[in-house]
């Protein structure tokens, strides 16, 4: 759990840290980290990248359909998008059906019934 829980929420820092250097603004909150370490501590290490692929999936979904019925004249960068929601999502999947969607992924990838 504590390995889960400092690879999730340091690797969801360094890219804080990472954006906020490189761009100098903020690109996500404090709170996606600490959820990040939360989700690491409860389900492991080996399910962050799971996680964070469905999340990213789910939040790129609902950024397309806000984006499309967004105000006029207001550019997509001033938009802000909270990204918790869609890693809790991705995390109840997980816990819910991870170990089947990496079976199935890894399946389908090889193209080896797993």
């Amino acid at each position: 759990s504590l390995i889960g829980a400092a690879a999730g929420g340091g690797a969801f820092w360094l890219v804080l840290a990472g954006f906020k250097r490189a761009r100098g603004i903020d690109g996500m909150g404090l709170g996606d980290v600490k959820l990040m370490a939360l989700i690491g501590g409860l389900c492991g290490w080996q399910a962050l990248p799971v996680v964070t692929l469905l999340a990213g999936l789910s939040a790129l979904l609902a950024a397309a359909w806000f984006l499309r019925r967004r105000e006029a004249g207001l550019s997509a960068r001033e938009v802000a998008i909270p990204f918790g929601p869609f890693l809790s999502l991705g995390a109840m999947v997980y816990m819910l059906y991870g170990p089947a969607l990496v079976r199935w992924w890894f399946g389908f990838v090889t193209g080896k019934p797993v």
